[in-house]
């Protein structure tokens, strides 16, 4: 499974590339905002299962920043991770085009189950 996390440098994205590198058959890469559109140039987006979105590094607000990550033509699926935990403000982030969403303060625990979700097509968390 190949994996993009799209964040700054900071302990949770160091986390999340720690945790999913040791799984079999995972592939990760990240990168700051500000390069991820050189990365796709490079064909880093090629066969991309999961882009996963650190929506606290971005300049824009989190929904317009799922609208843009859209509009490119991604054909994988999208984690957005962000602090919001309350469902008000999740839903518009999942009606933007996030398939799937976590807190910065998640677990190993609830990131591969995430993962698992999305892998198969399915929406995470399910309201």
């Amino acid at each position: 499974m190949k994996i993009l996390l799209i964040g700054e440098k900071n302990e949770l994205n160091d986390t999340v590339v720690d945790v999913l590198s040791t799984q079999p058959d995972f592939s990760v890469e990240s990168c700051p905002p500000s390069t991820f559109p050189e990365k796709l140039g490079n064909g880093a987006a090629k066969d991309l299962d999961i882009l996963i979105a650190d929506l606290t590094a971005f300049d824009t607000k989190p929904v317009e920043t799922i609208i843009n990550l859209k509009k490119l033509g991604l054909d994988c699926a999208l984690l957005a991770v962000h602090v919001y935990t309350s469902a008000h403000f999740i839903e518009p982030l999942l009606k933007a085009g996030a398939q799937g969403y976590l807190p910065s303060a998640t677990t190993k625990k609830e990131m591969m189950e995430a993962i698992e979700k999305l892998s198969h097509g399915d929406k995470y968390p399910l309201f």
